[in-house]
């Protein structure tokens, strides 16, 4: 919160304030030390270099096709991973020459970028869509914002301890996953033919779960397209994969091992944004003219990010 504590009144990308924010949370657990700054171009080559890796997962690859096409790199994927994985790696080296600890030997580079982009890539664009949704709803934002002020204080900061006593926030979260779930699908593949519901799975298939459409399923979810974060305020569903209605990590022993940091790193930092800062739309916009489209990569963005289109807020500390 440090990186955008001094603006004031002060027009703010919601999409990197949130980019930021998890970017540093997650160089501080692995690195002890910030990889980005909301108001400098320092952090720019670590902003393109993991813009540029989330591109290229993104992409199709042909060589996963055809077994005759990686050593040939038609689209010259290999070339371009190669170059963003030098580029990390230079990065690694500086925290050294800064006398930082590092604890990750040079193989353990593919793991650290993985750890990188998955809890990255879907805690931001999480709490994108939650800040968008509290902005297209302001009573619900000024509840939580009450909530929050009554259970930490003032001019305290927000702490993980006082998660557990912010039930409307925890609601908020959740229906922002039911909504936005980081990943559409999760994928299982049968080793054996299974009976699903008088239905044969044959044996070697590879199913694709759609959980954002679970998650709109009007014979599960009264008002589906709507952000009602009372319907879960008092509900024992939770994320972890107990209850098949709302499965933004998945379930089962494939589930997504980053649900305790991403969970926590999501409630965090929107406790955060709502309590440090009072958000409000540009004179100009109202709620209902918000862009809430969304675009497919690694994960379920906004099409219009606030981050890459330039939408932006007042914001008052």
């Amino acid at each position: 919160m440090s990186t955008i504590v001094a603006i004031k009144e002060e027009a703010v990308d919601i999409g990197a304030a949130a980019f930021t924010t998890s970017l540093n949370f997650l160089s501080n657990t692995l690195f002890s030390v910030d990889f980005a700054d909301y108001e400098s171009n320092a952090s720019q080559e670590v902003i393109e270099i993991i813009s540029g890796v989330v591109g290229i997962i993104a992409k199709p690859n042909l060589s996963d096709f055809f077994p005759m096409l990686p050593a040939i790199d038609p689209q010259g994927i290999r070339r371009k991973t190669n170059f963003y994985f030098g580029k990390f790696d230079e990065i690694i080296g500086l925290t050294r020459k800064r006398e930082i600890p590092c604890l990750f030997e040079e193989n353990d580079l593919l793991e650290v970028l993985d750890f990188f982009l998955a809890a990255f890539e879907a805690t931001s664009s999480t709490v994108e869509w939650a800040i968008a949704d509290l902005l297209r709803n302001p009573e619900k934002r000024e509840k939580a914002r009450s909530e929050i002020r009554e259970v930490v204080g003032q001019h305290k900061l927000v702490q993980e301890s006082d998660i557990l006593a912010l039930p409307y926030l925890k609601a908020i979260v959740k229906e922002t996953f039911r909504l936005h779930p980081p990943v559409t699908t999760v994928s299982r593949y049968y080793e054996a033919d299974v009976e699903i519901d008088r239905y044969i799975v044959p044996k070697n298939t590879l199913v694709l779960v759609n959980i954002r459409a679970i998650g709109r399923d009007s014979s599960l979810w009264s008002n589906p397209e709507s952000f009602v974060p009372e319907r879960l305020l008092d509900s024992e569903i939770d994320v972890k994969g107990q209850h098949f209605e709302l499965l933004p990590f998945g379930t089962g022993r494939r589930i997504c091992p980053g649900i305790p940091l991403g969970d926590r790193m999501v409630h965090l930092m929107v406790a955060s944004f709502l309590h440090t800062f009072d958000w409000k739309l540009e004179a100009r916009m109202r709620p209902e003219d918000m862009d809430m489209k969304e675009k497919l990569g690694i994960t379920m963005h906004k099409a219009h990010s606030s981050w890459n289109q330039n939408v932006t807020i007042l914001v008052t500390n």
